[in-house]
């Protein structure tokens, strides 16, 4: 019976040993596992963000004009900034930028400058034929000239024309508005005044937005 007892015990402790054993080989696998699988995820994430670098790289270099010089890429960014502020004509544009005045640019440089932008001049138009608006009034034809004229924004008529005509402005009160700061400079009849804001000489409107003018700006009381 104590023969038996202590063979039990044997095989008891036995197996404990093997269990120790077999598990520190068991803990040991689990932890080369995770070990390789960290390396794996490791490697993973150092390709992806690899990858990231170079389409990053990439776009930065894609940004920039292919083929300009020196001066005309920094052309390119002169104009940018420029219409970023306001509306301009691609020949207003240009002369901004190679003008004494302006920026300086070779004619040529501005020139190329300019084309290589993806510009909508008619969105341009519209911008500048606003800005003109909210300074002073302007009869229609006298709006399309400002903004073709060499003189003014050198638009294409074409386009100047689009441009007015897709905003909605009330001729007759930029008659008046015009009516009212020509008598802010200077003393008026009122035919002298429906004269001056409808003659080709003067604002260019018709004889009634003009005759509307004077009456309201109060010229003909």
């Amino acid at each position: 019976m104590k023969k038996l007892f202590k063979w039990i015990i044997i095989i008891f402790v036995g197996f404990i040993i093997l269990s120790v054993i077999f598990g520190d080989d068991s803990t040991e696998q689990k932890a080369t596992d995770g070990q390789v699988n960290k390396e794996l995820s490791e490697n993973e994430a150092t390709e992806t963000n690899s990858e990231q670098t170079e389409a990053k790289i990439e776009e930065v270099t894609l940004e920039e004009p292919d083929g300009l010089t020196g001066q005309q890429t920094n052309a390119v960014r002169s104009a940018k900034q420029y219409l970023n502020m306001t509306g301009f004509s691609r020949d207003g544009l240009i002369e901004q930028l190679s003008s004494s005045a302006g920026d300086g640019y070779d004619v040529t440089d501005a020139t190329i400058a300019v084309d290589s932008l993806n510009v909508d001049w008619n969105e341009q138009a519209v911008e500048s034929a606003e800005q003109y608006l909210s300074m002073t009034g302007f009869s229609r034809d006298g709006l399309i000239e400002q903004l073709s004229s060499s003189a003014g924004s050198g638009y294409d008529v074409v386009n100047a024309a689009l441009a007015v005509d897709s905003l909605n402005v009330d001729w007759d009160e930029q008659a008046v508005k015009s009516a009212e700061q020509y008598l802010n400079m200077t003393g008026f009849s009122c035919d002298g005044l429906i004269e001056q804001l409808s003659s080709s000489a003067g604002s260019k409107y018709t004889v009634n937005e003009a005759t509307y003018g004077a009456q309201q700006a109060g010229a003909c009381s």
